[in-house]
């Protein structure tokens, strides 16, 4: 599958389209992953508390914990709230990229970019995250492909296609 297809006025082509099912996915994990920590502090936790009997320790643990959960719940809501707006493309065209992932925007120009490429985010050695980047003269824009429903080498295939219309 190349794309959707889908052209847009002044020869910009969809080159991936968003996956529903991903963000739906991601961001239910996410959203399971912080209530699992924060249930079982405070089933822990909350019986000192009442009594007043909690050290340091637990206090730090108790204020921390709650801020990396609202990490993960913040992160898992965007992904949903995508998920039901559709607000994410990426497109290409012989004039540049432009894509949107919910409110942020970018478009840039072929000009602009001095290099572009698939990116695979590595944690000890284990992909964490798959992009596809775009090198520009002060910046560095990453584009995480998980929003997408085609992988990072179909869209990297998409981009230059659409890039150079002539050459399929």
């Amino acid at each position: 599958m190349q794309g959707t297809g889908k052209t847009v006025p002044g020869e910009w082509r969809d080159v991936a389209h968003l996956s529903r099912t991903k963000l739906v996915v991601r961001g239910g994990l996410s959203i399971l992953l912080g209530a699992i920590p924060v249930g079982v502090l405070y089933v822990c936790f909350l019986p000192d508390i009442i009594a007043g009997l909690f050290d340091l320790e637990s206090l730090v643990t108790l204020v921390v914990t709650p801020l990396f959960v609202f990490w993960l719940a913040k992160d898992g809501i965007f992904r949903l709230r995508l998920a039901a707006s559709g607000k994410c493309y990426l497109r290409a065209g012989p004039e540049g990229v432009w894509w949107r992932i919910g409110t942020y925007e970018t478009r840039l120009s072929w000009s602009q970019i001095r290099k572009w490429y698939p990116h695979t985010l590595l944690y000890v050695l284990v992909p964490v995250t798959r992009q596809i980047r775009f090198e520009v003269e002060t910046n560095t824009y990453s584009i995480d492909t998980y929003y997408f429903a085609e992988k990072q080498g179909q869209i990297a295939r998409n981009i230059t296609a659409a890039a150079h219309p002539l050459i399929r």
